[in-house]
């Protein structure tokens, strides 16, 4: 008898939780009636915090999606792929590479390097 009225009333709580919810949800026009400027605004939600803005040391994703609307760019580029300059003047592109040899290495079959090897 007892497993009849539970799933009898189960239900019926159910629907009546629900109906509530419903009529204590307020409506758009009743949100933008108290501050209009609400129809104004985007609000975004991240799902974390963003622990280093910072372009070029960034590693995590919520740092990665607010940098670009925090920081504009320097140079962007076009639909051709060309640089322009959204706050840069003027720009120059070097082409520049830097090798680090380490004397002490042994590279198996070949033995250890000689800087006077490398040109």
């Amino acid at each position: 008898m007892t497993i009849r009225r539970v799933l009898i009333h189960t239900p019926i709580f159910v629907m009546l939780f629900l109906l509530q919810s419903y009529f204590w949800v307020t409506t758009y026009e009743e949100q933008s009636r108290g501050n209009p400027n609400r129809l104004h605004e985007f609000i975004t939600a991240y799902i974390g915090d963003a622990h280093m803005l910072n372009i070029v040391l960034s590693a995590d994703s919520p740092s990665s999606k607010i940098e670009p609307i925090v920081f504009e760019d320097v140079l962007a580029r076009d639909k051709d792929c060309n640089f322009w300059g959204s706050l840069a003047e003027s720009w120059k592109i070097y082409g520049e590479a830097f090798f680090y040899i380490n004397d002490a290495l042994i590279i198996p079959g070949i033995g250890i390097v000689d800087q006077t090897e490398v040109s």
